[in-house]
């Protein structure tokens, strides 16, 4: 049967079909009217701060990379390949751990993995910082980005606490948290760098990873994902403290019909074949691509962003000599300067607007259409780097495209997270993590390798992608705004 004459997705336009959201047990009704009724309070605050935390730290390892990759490219005379390997060793790393840590998160609790995670960056990642030479680093940030990966299951652990009526906004607001990451970690590149260097810059960037796994003891695991393993009395008492904590009481009867209506999994939780079968699979092969799109242009403006930067006055992008201007120029060891670092740090602040952007949509146009319109934004402002302009004008341009593509990819996640059931929903949000990444792996050739040699095929390439990308949004087959979690 085709997707599109799945009951399931039959949704849209006949009130009265069974889709995927509606179609749930009795227990996930009652479970989402209780999490309603306690609100958005003191408790959804405090994780919230928490779980961003955690976002705020995947923010900072990432976007080190490239100060990282630039600055041992002049300390180790690195070629352009083993400078974007740097950057691709970590999203490789991340596209392996991100499914496997998923699927721990199913089978064993969210909690736990990112308890796993948190550990797993910060050990590594202070290690990474006595690398002694390219191979040594290469292997142990493969080995940190694995346990990087696991931080995609920060969405899923955050809606499973959240009433409907706010959820999609406070996963949108995890994205001041990874701005807020972003800039702190270009501030400390700008102050650690010229005096410290970078082995000092891999040790402060593992820190709030830390902070998070000593916090994470004050919380919960997901109350949807103990009652779907039978663990009915620690879900009461966890939807009791979180009404107290929000300064609301849920009476005792009501706790035992919820948990005595509860359908246990005895199955195995986190098949990842589960999340191809219908009524999944059209969504799924498109979330896929669409991450991997979002992705691959997101992370490849602060890398554009350098070699921007590294062009000598007058240069235009798409003009004759940009090849060899450009491939001289990123071949070359010129190290990032005080201004590099600042213009890196004002095209970051970029992505504070880009959440407001999402806030301001999401709930009002729906989420596959939020994504369609801030992917055909960033293509048309790609597009115009295309246009001769001084370097200030270049980095304002970069700016806005940032600004759109990171909007789109926080409404993915925000999509995501909505799509799947309890049972899958952790290994289905982080094979989507995992799709990204491979775009994260990708773009550095993209945006050094073929930038150093065709800088306006480069450019042409996230045009297209962009456009790619908006279309592939418009493609998925339903909406999940207003909709309530499934459980099973």
């Amino acid at each position: 049967m085709d997707e599109e004459q799945h009951p399931v997705f039959e949704d849209e336009k006949k009130e009265d079909k069974t889709t995927i959201f509606d179609n749930a047990d009795n227990d996930a009704t009652e479970l989402e009217g209780v999490i309603d009724q306690i609100g958005f309070g003191r408790f959804q605050i405090t994780l919230l701060c928490l779980c961003g935390l955690m976002w705020l730290s995947e923010a900072m390892e990432l976007l080190v990379l490239s100060v990282l990759s630039a600055s041992l490219r002049c300390e180790w005379n690195l070629t352009v390949g083993e400078e974007a390997s740097i950057v691709s060793i970590v999203y490789l790393g991340m596209t392996i751990g991100s499914p496997l840590l998923g699927w721990i998160a199913d089978r064993y609790g969210r909690l736990f993995t990112l308890r796993i995670a948190a550990v797993w960056v910060c050990f590594y990642g202070i290690l990474s910082s006595a690398a002694p030479n390219l191979g040594t680093l290469l292997v142990i940030r493969g080995v940190m980005g694995a346990g990087l990966g696991g931080l995609s299951l920060i969405p899923p652990y955050l809606s499973e606490f959240l009433p409907v009526y706010i959820r999609g906004k406070c996963i949108v607001m995890l994205q001041f948290f990874w701005a807020s990451g972003s800039c702190i970690a270009a501030f400390l590149s700008l102050v650690v760098m010229p005096s410290l260097g970078w082995r000092w810059l891999l040790i402060l960037v593992a820190i709030p990873s830390f902070v998070f796994f000593i916090c994470s003891f004050r919380l919960p695991e997901s109350v949807r994902f103990d009652l779907l393993v039978g663990n009915e009395k620690r879900a009461r008492v966890t939807l009791s403290n979180v009404a107290v904590t929000n300064g609301r009481h849920i009476p005792t009867e009501i706790l035992e019909k919820i948990t005595a209506n509860t359908v246990h999994i005895s199955a195995p939780r986190g098949k990842i074949v589960d999340v191809f079968l219908q009524p999944y699979t059209r969504v799924t092969l498109l979330a896929l691509c669409l991450f991997f799109i979002v992705t691959t242009c997101y992370y490849g403006i602060p890398l554009l962003t350098v070699g921007v930067m590294n062009l000598p006055p007058g240069v235009c992008l798409s003009s004759t000599n940009v090849v060899s201007t450009t491939t001289s120029c990123i071949q070359g060891c010129k190290t990032l300067a005080y201004n590099d670092y600042l213009y890196y740090l004002l095209t970051l602040t970029s992505e504070f607007p880009a959440a407001v952007i999402s806030l301001l949509l999401i709930d009002r146009i729906g989420r596959r259409l939020t994504i369609g319109i801030e992917m055909i934004c960033f293509s048309i402002m790609f597009s115009i780097i295309l246009v001769c302009m001084e370097s200030d004008g270049l980095l304002a341009v970069m700016f806005v495209a940032r600004m759109f593509v990171c909007a789109a990819s926080q409404t993915g996640f925000v999509y995501m997270t909505e799509i799947y059931a309890t049972r899958m929903r952790a290994l289905g949000v982080s094979l989507c993590s995992a799709a990204s990444k491979l775009g994260g792996l990708l773009t550095p050739f993209i945006a050094q390798v073929l930038f150093a040699y065709s800088a306006i095929s480069a450019i042409l390439f996230y045009v297209f992608f962009g456009l790619l990308g908006s279309g592939i949004a418009l493609l998925l087959n339903f909406e999940t705004k207003g909709r309530r979690l499934r459980d099973i």
